[in-house]
């Protein structure tokens, strides 16, 4: 089956997911549920007017904290560390935190960082609460930690369950004001503050740091709580796409919307679900070769079928559930050794629209995969004077030519970029997979990356029994099939 001609019907299934911002924040007490009114407490009038890191209001949140670690020993509901509260019942968690007082329009990339980061300078605020303990009252009261972006291990969307956030504070003529976290950021190309969508739980990672296992957040500066860019040790991730190279410079602090420095502010935070459900579905794509073309089905973490029929059709069904309910799906795919290189490039030709809509998301590949990209290359660049840069080529002939697999080396003799391409090109034969480390080896190139010629009916596991025992050293595959 084609999986072209279901392109269309694709489309027409899928609409752009809306993600509510209504405020979930009642009056109810922060720690107890009781219904009275809530409002920050004003910041202590003998506080210490000293510089930011050395944050004024200590010892009123040390008694805070000590308040209610008396009241958890009795409510299993509760859980408590310096400067901040976790609700299991009531979903919700409130910490303390600091205002920096950045100027209008200054730029900015955090909205909350840990009280040992050195990037007060381009941060809304400073926590109380550790960044570890911000994880732990998230984990607390239900959320599953999810993955921040990390490109080198080809993961470049923010994975993890949404949480709106609340700042709030009292004014010098004791105004309360109360605002979503987004709206204390302008985005200088629109004019407008970021999108109210929340942030997403991405989790930082987890170090070894001599046999103790840490928190990058903890460890490790921007030490960043609340992140308005893809940052891979923050905890709290912007819920799309956002490159720190791509935004710097256009997000500034909001004019007249930001706290006086050393404001005390009072950040909450609420799940985007509060009933259980999940906005991420782990999902496997398992794709197998039959004689009338490929076998798909879309399987949850159970390993449970999520539709009858093992078709495209049948996957644009439960792909449309999960719509339907509001869930994000992630999607790994697992292909048998025996499924041609043809069939797996129009796959993902599909999988990658979906995913350039936000309606899924592909995950990082297992050892017997490749990334899908290396399956949608820039097809200029099969010329080499259209290479920015000259990679190895990897050459698998056809089995029926006879001909023997080579690795090509070409080096470009140009010395300024406008003149006439004049490579030298070197061939050197591999006999056998296991032989291809040290034929690359010897070459000596630089760059990890394999520029892969193979024919179009060659298999998955064919490929791979070339391309396994090199993994390591040439992690980046462009496959061009002929």
């Amino acid at each position: 089956m084609k999986i072209g001609l279901f392109l269309v019907l694709a489309w027409m299934l899928f609409q752009s997911f809306d993600v509510g911002a209504t405020d979930p924040i009642n009056e109810t007490d922060a720690a107890s549920g009781d219904a009275t009114e809530r409002t920050p407490l004003a910041p202590p009038q003998d506080a210490d007017p000293s510089f930011i890191h050395e944050l004024r209001h200590h010892p009123w949140v040390r008694a805070w904290t000590e308040s209610l670690q008396v009241e958890a020993q009795t409510n299993p509901d509760l859980w408590v560390a310096p400067g901040i509260v976790a609700n299991r019942h009531q979903q919700r968690i409130t910490l303390w935190a600091e205002a920096t007082g950045l100027p209008s329009d200054t730029p900015v990339e955090f909205l909350l960082i840990g009280e040992l980061s050195g990037h007060d300078y381009e941060a809304i605020a400073i926590s109380y609460a550790r960044p570890s303990d911000v994880y732990e009252a998230l984990t607390f009261i239900g959320l599953p930690p999810g993955q921040p972006v990390m490109p080198r291990e080809l993961r470049f969307f923010p994975k993890g369950e949404q949480v709106h956030i609340f700042f709030r504070w009292r004014t010098d003529d004791s105004e309360y004001v109360e605002l979503k976290a987004e709206s204390l950021i302008r985005d200088r190309r629109s004019g407008a503050a970021l999108p109210a969508t929340g942030f997403t739980f991405v989790g930082s990672q987890w170090l070894d740091m001599d046999g103790e296992r840490v928190l990058a957040a903890d460890q490790r500066d921007p030490r960043s709580i609340i992140s308005v860019y893809n940052e891979s040790t923050t905890v709290l991730d912007p819920p799309r796409q956002a490159g720190q190279q791509q935004l710097f410079g256009f997000l500034h602090a909001y004019p007249d919307r930001q706290p006086a420095h050393g404001t005390l502010l009072e950040v909450v935070l609420v799940p985007e679900r509060t009933d259980g459900t999940r906005r991420v579905a782990d999902v496997t794509l398992a794709v197998d070769k039959t004689a009338d073309g490929l076998s798909l089905q879309l399987q949850d973490e159970a390993g449970n079928a999520l539709h009858e029929e093992s078709s495209l059709p049948g996957v644009l069904a439960a792909f449309e559930r999960l719509k339907a309910r509001e869930q994000t799906p992630f999607v790994q795919v697992e292909s048998t050794a025996d499924v041609p290189l043809e069939e797996l490039r129009s796959l993902y030709r599909w999988l990658r629209a979906f995913q350039d809509e936000e309606v899924l998301f592909i995950e990082p590949p297992e050892a017997q995969e490749l990334f899908y990209r290396a399956f949608l290359p820039n097809e200029a660049h099969r010329d080499p004077a259209q290479r920015p840069s000259q990679a190895l080529e990897l050459r698998i002939p056809n089995p029926i030519a006879k001909q023997p697999v080579e690795v090509v080396h070409i080096q470009d003799q140009r010395r300024r970029i406008d003149d006439e391409f004049d490579p030298t090109i070197e061939h050197h034969v591999v006999p056998e997979p296991d032989d291809l480390p040290g034929v690359l080896a010897d070459i000596g190139h630089h760059l990890p990356v394999l520029l892969v010629f193979a024919p179009a009916q060659l298999t998955l596991g064919e490929l791979m029994t070339w391309l396994c025992p090199v993994r390591e050293t040439h992690p980046t595959v462009h496959l061009f099939l002929d």
